[in-house]
């Protein structure tokens, strides 16, 4: 009987072991591919900025502004990114996506921890587009910078907002967690 209960103990280790080796295969596989995603979109924007430079190649609106949220996701220089959204404003006023980098501007101060700059600057893009997607999402996020700011009531007027207005959003979720919080 311990001879097989010994036996039975060396099987489960190696399918255990078999488990590990598979989950680790994974793991090396999704870190090859996200160390290849980030090395492409580093030389995809610099080809790009090269272009640009040269003034031979039109970047398009859209190619531009994945460019850079590509390298404010991937590389987290919020500093940069909140320029480069800046100068893509600039750039393309007219483009459907400058309401994406006004809020992608507010979500980099945010990170940086300059709560009260991200407020402003996501009121901004919700007064210049108020028809914006990004609104729930911009409320959301000023609501967690008051929260930051210990300015609590305003938070609430905030996250309720989103609560109200976007019941079925992932922000309207991300909004009552907080109001949860803010509660106790």
């Amino acid at each position: 009987s311990s001879h097989a209960d010994f036996k039975f103990a060396i099987e489960e280790l190696r399918a255990e072991n078999q488990a590990l080796r598979g989950t680790l295969e994974e793991v090396q596989y999704r870190y090859d591919r996200l160390a290849g995603e980030v090395t492409g979109v580093k030389g995809e924007f610099a080809e790009q900025q090269k272009q640009k430079i040269r003034g031979k190649a039109e970047v398009s609106d859209t190619q531009a502004y994945n460019a850079v949220l590509k390298r404010f996701l991937a590389e987290k220089d919020y500093a940069t990114a909140q320029k480069e959204f800046s100068n893509f404003i600039t750039a393309y006023p007219k483009s459907k996506l400058a309401d994406n980098a006004g809020y992608w501007i507010g979500e980099a101060l945010y990170a940086q921890g300059e709560y009260k700059e991200s407020v402003l600057a996501l009121q901004s893009m919700l007064d210049k587009y108020p028809k914006t997607e990004k609104r729930c999402a911009a409320l959301t996020k000023q609501g967690q910078a008051f929260i930051e700011l210990k300015q609590s009531d305003k938070a609430k007027l905030f996250l309720s907002e989103v609560v109200a207005s976007c019941p079925e959003s992932g922000e309207a979720a991300l909004a009552s967690k907080a109001l949860k919080k803010i509660k106790k």
